[in-house]
């Protein structure tokens, strides 16, 4: 069983404590596999993208703190949003469901090293050519913070090195002309940029 679907199960059963809405997620994915075996449901779940988003954090490593060095293994319920979002497809033209995702979560929960790892996800591995993932904040050092920790990952991973330019404000994939930047309000509009 693909580990976001563990996680639903889990919460369903009350293994986990969970409120409202996410165990409304949890049952909506529950629900949805179910329908994706009728032929005319609009979507699938891919469980092998899902896990290959879920094995890239192994090419991340922390850089402080007690678990610096170490490759991040990602909780239970970060498995179930990054598989949720990355597994399930369109049949029509089997690109991601869904474009926008909300999550609120707690202080010094590794919200800033999660974003992180989703962005050079999106960078390298996601197959999109001329990607352009920002991270976007009011002032250019909030912006900057998941920025630098994504720096940090490519130059603790021998893996990611190899195909990751990193420059001061701006990390590229010449292959795939893909190009991450921190951008904040004080520069002013974001007009001509493709997120």
């Amino acid at each position: 069983m693909d580990r976001a679907t563990k996680y639903a199960k889990m919460i369903l059963a009350g293994e986990i404590g969970a409120g409202r809405p996410v165990k409304l997620a949890c049952q909506r994915h529950l629900n949805d596999l179910k329908r994706a075996k009728n032929k005319s449901y609009l979507y699938y779940y891919d469980a092998k993208t899902a896990e290959i988003r879920l094995e890239f954090y192994n090419l991340c490593h922390h850089y402080k703190g007690d678990c610096a060095g170490k490759p991040i293994t990602p909780e239970l319920w970060q498995c179930f949003v990054q598989g949720c979002v990355f597994g399930w497809k369109r049949k029509s033209d089997h690109l991601r469901r869904f474009s926008e995702v909300y999550e609120q979560i707690g202080k010094k929960n590794g919200k800033s090293t999660d974003a992180a790892s989703t962005a050079l996800y999106c960078m390298t591995v996601d197959g999109e050519s001329g990607a352009e993932i920002y991270s976007a904040a009011t002032s250019r050092d909030q912006a900057k913070i998941i920025f630098d920790t994504a720096k940090q990952m490519v130059a603790r991973s021998p893996e990611l090195k190899q195909y990751i330019n990193v420059l001061t404000n701006n990390m590229n994939v010449p292959a795939s002309a893909s190009k991450f930047e921190p951008v904040s309000k004080e520069a002013g509009t974001l007009d001509g940029k493709d997120v």
